[in-house]
């Protein structure tokens, strides 16, 4: 059988995100002692897996074409991380939060290592049971500090921090941190700034972005 595939001159268009992921579970829920492994919130059981094929347009397929690898590791020796990277999505404008406290999230809507544009990550501050999460500590990172990315082929993309800020979680600030730009850029972000127990949501973003060196 003979599979032939044409370029039909279509550009698949990237979803824009209007809200950021959900990165702390707040103090309360963070503090709680579990005696039992943390359990995820039911509004991550749709995430999608990377793997699974949802149609001929699909961007997961066509991506990995022109990406030197999916990330899978990634290194902040200052704040002394060290974690596994998964792979989610956004989904509805939403980005799907980390499905647990230790592993960061890759956004496979955002770009890809290798590519120009903006790589965008996010890890817990806290988590269920969890009072420090992977990314406890990113409002201590400092510019100039250097962020070590390793892709599954065992490549390594080296990032120097350039701004370290907190911004109010909303649309706006959103927009601005994931907007595409000329050079290969990665954003971290985590919650940060004061608990709502009212939304139980933290009102702010602390928000990292690197460029690449190497």
């Amino acid at each position: 059988m003979t599979v032939w595939v044409y370029n039909c001159g279509l550009e698949l268009q990237k979803p824009k995100p209007h809200e950021y992921p959900n990165t702390g579970a707040g103090p309360s829920v963070a503090q709680a002692v579990t005696a039992t492994a943390p359990v995820v919130p039911s509004e991550t059981a749709a995430i999608l897996d990377w793997r699974q094929w949802t149609g001929a347009l699909d961007s997961r397929l066509t991506a990995p074409f022109s990406a030197s690898g999916k990330p899978a590791r990634i290194e902040i020796e200052g704040i002394g991380v060290s974690a596994t990277i998964e792979t989610l999505e956004v989904v509805d404008g939403v980005f799907q939060e980390p499905t647990s406290a230790g592993q960061v999230a890759w956004y496979k809507d955002t770009s890809w290592l290798g590519d120009s544009g903006n790589i965008v990550m996010a890890g817990h501050l806290n988590y269920w049971g969890v009072p420090e999460g992977v990314f406890f500590a990113l409002a201590a990172v400092e510019p100039g500090s250097i962020v070590e990315v390793t892709a599954d082929n065992g490549v390594v993309f080296r990032y120097e921090v350039t701004t370290v800020e907190l911004l109010p979680a909303d649309a706006g600030s959103l927009e601005a941190v994931t907007a595409e730009t000329g050079d290969e850029t990665l954003t971290l972000i985590t919650c940060g700034g004061d608990w709502d127990p009212s939304s139980q949501h933290y009102l702010h973003r602390t928000v990292v972005q690197a460029t690449r060196i190497a």
